[in-house]
């Protein structure tokens, strides 16, 4: 077990002990290094954040549910928010050029966390960091529209083009809608049981949901928890899943026996959806170029009890692996 004396939060109510692991954080630590793989893996491939998370919590059994908390918001907030912090730093003075991954998450706590700042310039002396924190305030004077919303919300030159041209004056609450830190969704597993006797199963372990506006099987979780170390999840009773993609499934609607086939699969999140509402009856043909990916879906559909899916890797010579004229076929694409 690895102990973090820098950071003795136990008997701290909820604010100031969130408030000690960031402050803690500006210092070399276990928890920085831990944070800082995180990040370097995930800019690596862009990978699935979540399943990152699940595996690493799995893994590093000394994190308590604060720090599982504090490493989960921190990481998902850098990945929202990379422009905006590259261009606080480079404010800030930080050398052009790429900035450092630990200048990112000292500019993402300055920023998000409410660090102190001359407590951040003590560590790492060389940049401003008052001009860091003011980077809001700088950007809301730019003028032009998809400027200041590609800085602001850190979407690509294009996107903010885009939204600006079909949406005018509402670009920019929409950019700022889709930057936020979204619901915790989960969606009943049809294999296991609906959404009701989800919802009942969690309530028993303390956990409040309330149901999705659009699908019967998605649940928002209102009580902040690690919703991987319960033994719901273990059991496979549900994954975690925006309401959209839930929707995106259940519109296709496959009738049991059918045959359908994901591509682009990735994870599978989708080819699960689809597998309990064909009630494990048909076939499931998941294809995706990343093994990675298709090896997360395998373990998924182990512990979700989906025996209809079988996991197709491709590459530039790949053909379909199901004839696109079989009868009632259904084919799902990302």
């Amino acid at each position: 077990m690895v102990v973090l004396p820098e950071i003795a939060t136990d008997s701290m109510p909820g604010p100031d002990k969130s408030q000690a692991i960031a402050s803690a954080t500006i210092a070399e630590g276990a928890l920085r290094r831990l944070l800082l793989a995180l990040w370097q893996r995930t800019r690596l491939d862009w990978g699935f954040v979540t399943d990152r998370l699940s595996t690493t919590f799995r893994q590093e059994r000394w994190l308590g549910s604060s720090e599982r908390r504090f490493v989960a918001e921190t990481l998902y907030g850098m990945v929202r928010h990379v422009r905006r912090l590259d261009e606080a730093l480079a404010a800030g003075g930080a050398r052009a050029g790429q900035p450092s991954d630990v200048d990112r998450l000292l500019a993402y706590l300055v920023l998000e966390g409410g660090v102190a700042i001359d407590e951040v310039a003590r560590a790492r002396p060389g940049i401003d960091w008052r001009a860091v924190a003011a980077i809001d305030e700088q950007v809301a004077r730019i003028r032009d529209a998809s400027r200041r919303i590609a800085l602001s919300c850190s979407l690509p030159d294009w996107i903010a083009a885009l939204l600006v041209d079909e949406h005018g004056a509402e670009a920019e609450p929409l950019a700022r809608a889709l930057n936020d830190r979204a619901p915790m969704t989960v969606r009943a597993n049809l294999l296991v049981g609906d959404a009701a006797a989800l919802a009942e199963r969690l309530t028993r372990d303390g956990i409040t949901t309330t149901p999705g506006r659009h699908c019967a099987t998605a649940l928002h979780v209102e009580t902040r928890t690690n919703l991987f170390g319960l033994e719901a999840f273990k059991a496979g009773a549900f994954e975690a899943q925006d309401e959209g993609s839930q929707l995106l499934a259940e519109l296709v609607a496959p009738p049991p026996r059918s045959r359908v086939v994901d591509y682009c699969a990735g994870a599978g999140g989708k080819t699960l959806a689809l597998a309990a509402a064909m009630a494990n009856r048909g076939r499931i043909v998941a294809c995706d170029v990343d093994e990675r990916k298709l090896g997360e879906l395998r373990r998924r559909a182990r512990r979700a009890g989906a025996t209809t899916v079988q996991a197709v890797g491709l590459d530039d010579r790949s053909y379909p692996p199901v004839p696109l004229s079989a009868r009632r076929e259904i084919v799902l694409s990302d």
